[in-house]
């Protein structure tokens, strides 16, 4: 066990600094299995208790020697191979486990691009046109409604057309603005062709049905819904394709159905 122990310390990521004197060279060796255990018994050790997926790097690194705690128990191990030799980490290594293998040189940029502290830089470029619009459309604000949205329009129009931005190469936002080949028509009326009556849901949410008030939702309030008898006194409701429910007009109740947006199980 004392000739592995090397091995160990040699191999466990972060255990010992990074000599940044000489560029290491890859061992064309591979690892032995002696080494691979010891690898795996440290990360198995240091993942314990956690469910996260743990990026590792693909090669090792070296010894830094002149860390006194960390070569003290090193002292027959060739220390001159572990200062300049790094190994090249195999997949078979983490076979089993939540481990990733990356390129320390890819991870680094991929933690660079997305360090909270660029991305605040990216943000920021969008605060300038809300600060510049509470500026010029609301500071004073206007005396009522119409004077605040002509407020608006004004710094809508000068926005898109009068000033040019330099994220555009200097046009106007209309110059390069294109409709949409498919111009928005809104949502239909909804049409029951096949239920027996068509009924407009109440401001409170309920439906009047042969004098009797039924709760519905007042989400609903204004639309109308599509209602068939299916059985004596029993009704289906009906939004749009979608079926909601069972009222029994004896009990006024509504017996919904299942949620037809809900999780699927």
């Amino acid at each position: 066990m004392r000739q592995l122990w090397p091995a160990a310390v040699f191999l466990a990521v972060g255990i010992c600094a990074v000599s940044q004197e000489a560029k290491p060279k890859v061992s064309e060796d591979s690892l032995t299995s002696e080494q691979i255990v010891i690898y795996r018994a440290v990360l198995t050790e240091y993942l314990k208790g956690s469910d996260g997926t743990l990026n590792l790097s693909a090669v090792t690194e070296t010894l830094d020697q002149s860390d006194a705690s960390c070569v003290r128990r090193m002292r027959s191990y060739n220390l001159t191979v572990a200062d300049t030799v790094i190994h090249k980490l195999e997949p078979s290594l983490i076979s089993g486990t939540n481990i990733i293998l990356v390129d320390p040189e890819r991870q680094g940029s991929a933690i660079k691009v997305n360090d909270p502290q660029n991305l605040m830089k990216q943000n920021g470029r969008h605060e300038p046109m809300h600060l510049t619009l509470k500026q010029e459309a609301t500071r004073p604000a206007g005396a009522n409604i119409l004077q605040q949205q002509a407020k608006f329009d004004t710094f809508v129009q000068e926005f898109n057309v009068e000033r040019p931005h330099e994220a555009l190469h200097m046009q106007y936002p209309a110059q390069v603005y294109t409709e949409s080949v498919r111009p928005y028509r809104g949502i239909p009326d909804p049409h029951y062709p096949f239920h027996d009556k068509t009924i407009v849901v109440t401001n409170c949410g309920r439906l009047c049905l042969y004098r009797k008030k039924i709760n519905l939702s007042t989400s609903l309030a204004g639309q109308a819904v599509g209602i068939k008898e299916v059985d004596d006194g029993i009704w289906l409701v009906s939004f749009m394709n979608y079926d909601l429910g069972y009222i029994d007009l004896e009990d006024k109740t509504l017996q919904p159905l299942a949620n037809p947006f809900g999780p699927k199980v």
